[in-house]
């Protein structure tokens, strides 16, 4: 088979399987820049596991598409190409050369990539890649930055990236939060049951009310007698919860090819988006809610040509997000925390205020 034929996670673990690796840490980006992967225990039946494929290092390419697989629990969720486009002022950002890595850090409780490339008129794309194991969270997180004039002009900006979802993906939208379960159908119960039933029926027994309601259950539709299992529960973190708020973007499911679509419209000097999958089925029918934070710096409110900040609740725990989207981070603070950092996740409690799990400092990258 040759290496075109082959599945992007074939040729990741091709390439991969020659890389050094300490004890028990999974994810790992290849010298050449050419294959990411972020897992917590890769080819494991509870773990998961994102391929992505770039361009080599010295390599410009033609568009910022990239191969992507994603797993989860060894079933495909993502496959295809992961497709990426931004606007300004209608002007098409096209690459000036080729990707970099700005920073990455992979140990035995998360993985953090973020890798840049150079656009036209002297801007630029950075995509963060962040995976905490323990809490079973994905984030990915694009900037577009533009250059010195574009953030005293403010021009208008608009971007989208298209997730290409596997086929056999079912998705379950919420009616009014952008939200979306993803899930996959693992038994057809109706044929089985109702068989049963009939069975029975034959044999001459006389059916108890149990056995009664569960044969006019499963005589249904079929498609209500579908058993499925929760993959993954989505939320495009840079946007508002709920429709009916307005939004400068939004998260659709487009049915050909399958896939999510994420957009993205700002006026000013950056715009920024952010997909966050939750890859805990247990939380998956737990109350959840997010909302955009203050940051502040020198005791007044910053906006999104500074800084970015994000808050979410799932079940019980809750998450704080942060970005430095400014040329020159600055101190900056954020539900009573003062950072000096590029990018920041973490949890946040009550008693103990936020906790990151992960604090991209200045000096890390």
């Amino acid at each position: 088979m040759t290496s075109a034929n082959q599945s992007l996670k074939a040729r990741a673990l091709d390439a991969l399987s020659s890389e050094p690796q300490d004890g028990a840490v999974f994810s790992i980006l290849s010298r050449s820049g050419q294959f990411l992967l972020l897992s917590d225990a890769p080819d494991d039946a509870k773990g998961s596991e994102l391929f992505v494929e770039f361009p080599t290092d010295a390599e410009t390419p033609r568009s910022l598409d990239l191969p992507v697989a994603f797993y989860s629990k060894r079933r495909k969720i993502f496959d295809g190409t992961w497709k990426t486009s931004a606007t300004l002022d209608d002007e098409t950002l096209a690459p000036t050369g080729p990707w970099e890595t700005l920073c990455d850090d992979f140990n035995d409780s998360y993985a953090f990539c973020e890798r840049s490339i150079p656009l036209v008129g002297n801007r630029r794309m950075s995509r963060r890649l962040f995976f905490s194991y323990n809490e079973s969270l994905l984030l990915l997180f694009d900037e577009f930055s533009g250059n010195s004039a574009d953030r005293a002009d403010a021009p208008l900006w608009n971007y989208q990236t298209f997730f290409p979802l596997d086929p056999d993906v079912d998705l379950l939208e919420d009616p009014e939060a952008r939200e979306i379960i993803l899930r996959r159908q693992i038994a057809p119960i109706q044929d089985a049951a109702s068989k049963s039933a009939k069975q029975t029926k034959k044999q001459g027994k006389i059916l108890s009310e149990e056995e009664l309601l569960m044969e006019e259950l499963y005589s249904a539709d079929p498609i209500e007698s579908e058993i499925f299992e929760i993959l993954a529960r989505i939320f495009p973190f840079t946007l508002p919860e709920w429709k009916k708020d307005k939004s400068q973007g939004d998260l659709r499911v487009r049915k050909r090819p399958p896939g999510l679509q994420l957009t993205a419209k700002r006026e000013g000097g950056v715009v920024t988006s952010a997909l966050l999958v939750d890859l805990n089925a247990r939380r998956a029918s737990r109350r959840c809610s997010w909302r955009p934070l203050t940051v502040g710096e020198n005791m007044e409110a910053v906006d999104e040509d500074s800084a970015v900040g994000r808050k979410i609740q799932l079940g019980r725990e809750q998450y704080v997000l942060y970005a430095s989207t400014s040329p020159c981070p600055e101190i900056r603070s954020i539900l009573s925390r003062n950072l000096l950092s590029d990018f920041m996740f973490g949890k946040f409690t009550a008693k103990i205020g936020v906790d990151p799990i992960v604090d991209v400092e200045l000096e890390d990258e």
